[in-house]
């Protein structure tokens, strides 16, 4: 049972994770779509490819992430969705952008996204409490060595440590 609990943190934080990434690549599209529409504002697009830069480099582990350890990370995340919403707000102010399908489906897409992250972190929530009640409740996770684990709290900008 406990291997099973310590699967579905690994697991949740995994799809997660991949949520995560698949939103960092979308600066990339963004990018490429708007790009040449606004040349004149070539720091917002340096800038978004630099946070791409960051959040393809940024790893925190599930061995036993610390509460630092997954601010950072959500920190770096916030960094690619401030990017993207940034990125939107320009493109919109060009009226050729503005009435491009593609930039409406691009951002129904990343609505979408938004969403699925929002569940995929719940679910991580959710799995690292389930798992954190069943360590409390055996003495032999702690026999093993089992440790509570940290998680993102209900509230996106703070975190806690159960």
């Amino acid at each position: 049972m406990l291997k099973e609990k310590d699967n579905s943190v690994r697991t949740a934080w995994i799809n997660m994770d991949r949520q995560y990434q698949y939103r960092n690549d979308m600066i990339l599209n963004l990018v490429d779509m708007v790009g040449s529409e606004i040349p004149q504002e070539k720091d917002v697009l340096q800038t978004a490819l630099a946070v791409h830069d960051r959040a393809s480099k940024v790893q925190a582990s599930m061995d036993n992430p610390t509460p630092e350890m997954l601010e950072a990370y959500l920190n770096v995340q916030d960094s690619v969705r401030y990017a993207l919403g940034y990125l939107l707000f320009e493109a919109a102010k060009i009226p050729a952008l503005k009435e491009d399908y593609g930039l409406f489906v691009f951002q129904e897409q990343l609505k979408g996204l938004e969403k699925r992250i929002e569940d995929k972190r719940n679910y991580f929530n959710y799995s690292v409490r389930k798992y954190n009640d069943y360590i409390c409740s055996k003495m032999v996770a702690s026999w093993l060595g089992c440790k509570k684990r940290s998680c993102f709290d209900d509230d996106i900008e703070t975190l806690t440590e159960e």
